[in-house]
């Protein structure tokens, strides 16, 4: 009886050894598969870019350069396609730095944030009117009576009340953060009028101005007036001296950048007699 006893015991201690053995083992296990994992995370987590994404600068201003710049959505690489409808504009910029040193600029319009972009594909600006970009051979027939004029520095300087149908040469133009389009308009003497909203002008290429339709009559009543086919001014019709005190129907005119209004003049018969000034 005894010898069975021990036997059993020893059976028991051996069990529970066995048990406590693979418990041990277990616990060992799982340790070294914590460690592995811990291990693996910080690989991942060292692979990812650290990118630190809270501005380092007050807000400035900026134009956007390059015709064949890149927008960030993010700086994992994500790239926005606005279809290049950016280029020229003026946007809000702050700096943002990546973890390697990298800087990029976080731009943004009154509507929110735009995107990130390399700083060499910008260039800063001094205000939030933007920079001016140069216009060739575009004119502005002004629209609006009641639009704000602005000196060069868009300090306001009255309204357009004086300058209805006036033409005149389109020095440049701003994009501005306001996301509207301002003309700077020069004089045919080169002097500056002044800068004005687009909405406010009509936008054309030709130095003559707007057509302005109308049907009016109006007497000649100087004879030594010149008489142009048109107002490119290369053909000359002769002078108002055999069309003296005669009256022809207006069907259009003309407020040329020169300065001067011009009328077409039509006979009874409804023929272009030419273009002839308007007297002051």
């Amino acid at each position: 009886m005894s010898s069975i006893l021990n036997n059993s015991n020893l059976t028991e201690q051996t069990t529970e050894s066995s048990a406590y053995s693979s418990e041990t083992v277990a616990s060992s296990s799982d340790s070294v598969d914590e460690t592995s994992m811990s291990e693996k995370e910080q690989v991942t987590k060292k692979d990812e870019p650290s990118v630190q994404t809270e501005p380092i600068s007050e807000k400035f201003f900026i134009s956007i350069s390059d015709v064949n710049y890149v927008l960030l959505k993010n700086l994992d690489g994500e790239i926005i396609d606005d279809g290049g409808k950016n280029y020229q504009k003026t946007l809000a910029a702050q700096e943002v730095t990546s973890d390697d040193d990298t800087k990029y600029y976080l731009l943004s319009n009154p509507k929110g944030e735009v995107g990130y972009i390399d700083p060499n594909s910008t260039e800063r600006v001094t205000g939030e009117e933007g920079k001016l970009f140069s216009e060739l051979n575009a004119y502005a027939s002004i629209q609006s009576t009641d639009a704000k004029l602005f000196t060069i520095d868009f300090e306001q300087n009255g309204t357009t009340e004086e300058l209805k149908d006036q033409t005149f040469k389109i020095a440049g133009y701003y994009n501005h953060y306001d996301e509207k389009v301002y003309y700077l308009l020069k004089n045919s003497s080169d002097q500056s009028i002044g800068i004005v909203e687009a909405s406010s002008v009509e936008k054309t290429d030709n130095p003559a101005g707007i057509k302005h339709a109308v049907n009016d009559y109006y007497s000649v009543v100087k004879e030594d007036q010149k008489i142009w086919k048109d107002l490119d001014f290369a053909d000359e019709l002769g002078t108002t001296a055999l069309i003296n005190e005669k009256t022809f129907n207006v069907k259009e005119w003309y407020y040329h950048f020169n300065g001067k209004k011009y009328f077409a003049l039509y006979d009874n018969g409804g023929d272009s007699r030419g273009m002839l000034k308007k007297r002051h």
